[in-house]
């Protein structure tokens, strides 16, 4: 018995050194982008935005914010040497999964298929958002590299790194903004702006201000005294707000394409966030006005031809009636008469003499 349970023990060590052997993660690199709000600037002016060397169960020293971009870059290299296709690692990808960031739930992502010979290595990108819900704290992350050898050989290998995620004591953005619709012509001239903006931050805020402004379509609309509950403590309601506008733009505002500011103030008048909507007023006036001239061309000529058929059954009938009307058809109807008539007298004046 114990025989049997040392070689599958053996067994299990054999199959796990096959998979790891052949395939190995070399580099392990992160990026964090971070959403442009004013917020950056004024309050955290020190923060790394890049973490290089990652070795396997590291801690990423990066700081990274609710609403940011983290993208990972990692080497997967082919340690087999030789270039036969015995040594050929087919369907490799690399997988990286972020555990319990989103509420809860993992989010994960992973490269496209690609094929590495022996001695060969290959960089891939695979790019996340963190979620505008992540909580504070550290989360486990996940970068597995796999791939299909020759006769089935399964290769496989996993490191794990540590994120955190830090939360600003203010920070208030523009999450959400669309401009529906976003061209219009010269017949429907009705838009909608709308805009969420949601507090990340740690701290509740207050007096906060969400307007939307373009001074060459006369808007000019501002939401003051705005109150956002804390993103640690409230739920989507208490620290988000929502700004709808619906608008009808003027016909005496020339064709182009405008700019529509969506501005979110901290404090009343410190700018915080800011977007960028453009309305596309189409040039739909010589057109329409060509269009118009060929359906009022189009129409009178329709109704001429009309006209011109039923002048034509008319000229018909008239030609009938004026055929029946002409003098010589009444001396032939007169005299078809006085035939009939004179029959008439003849026939009446035979039978009396008999």
């Amino acid at each position: 018995m114990k025989l049997i349970i040392f070689a599958a023990l053996f067994m299990v060590l054999i199959a796990l050194t096959t998979f790891a052997r052949g395939l190995e993660i070399t580099d392990m690199r992160m990026s964090v982008e971070y959403n442009e709000a004013y917020t950056y600037q004024l309050e955290y002016h020190t923060w790394v935005n890049y973490a290089s060397g990652l070795t396997n169960n590291s801690k990423i020293s990066a700081d990274v914010f609710p609403g940011g971009n983290v993208t990972f870059t990692v080497r997967m290299e082919n340690t087999l040497r030789g270039s036969g296709p015995e040594n050929r690692i087919k369907n490799s990808f690399v997988k990286v999964t972020i555990a319990g960031i989103d509420t809860g739930s993992d989010i994960d992502g992973e490269s496209d298929n690609f094929e590495l010979e022996g001695g060969d290595d290959a960089l891939v990108d695979i790019k996340f958002p963190v979620p505008l819900d992540a909580a504070t704290g550290t989360y486990d992350v996940f970068i597995d590299a796999q791939g299909e050898g020759r006769n089935g050989t399964f290769y496989f290998t996993e490191n794990k790194l540590k994120l955190e995620v830090k939360k600003l004591s203010h920070d208030i953005q523009i999450v959400k903004y669309q401009l529906n619709p976003s061209i219009l012509d010269c017949i429907n001239r009705k838009t909608k702006i709308s805009a969420d903006i949601m507090n990340l931050g740690s701290n509740d805020e207050e007096g906060v201000a969400l307007e939307f402004k373009s001074s060459e379509l006369n808007i000019n609309s501002i939401d003051r005294g705005i109150g956002l509950i804390s993103s640690n403590d409230a739920n989507d309601e208490g620290k988000k707000y929502i700004k709808i506008l619906p608008l009808e733009i003027s016909p005496t505002i020339k064709p182009g394409v405008y700019p529509i500011m969506v501005n979110l103030y901290w404090k009343g008048s410190i700018l915080f966030d800011r977007e960028i909507l453009n309305l596309d007023l189409r040039n739909c006036g010589p057109s329409v006005a060509q269009n118009t001239n060929q359906n009022t061309e189009s129409i009178p000529n329709q109704a001429i031809q009309t006209e011109n058929n039923n002048n034509a059954g008319n000229t018909h009938l008239l030609q009938n009636i004026s055929i029946l009307s002409t003098p010589a058809l009444i001396w032939v109807v007169l005299g078809a008469f006085v035939v009939f008539v004179l029959v008439i007298v003849i026939i009446f004046g035979y039978r009396k003499l008999r």
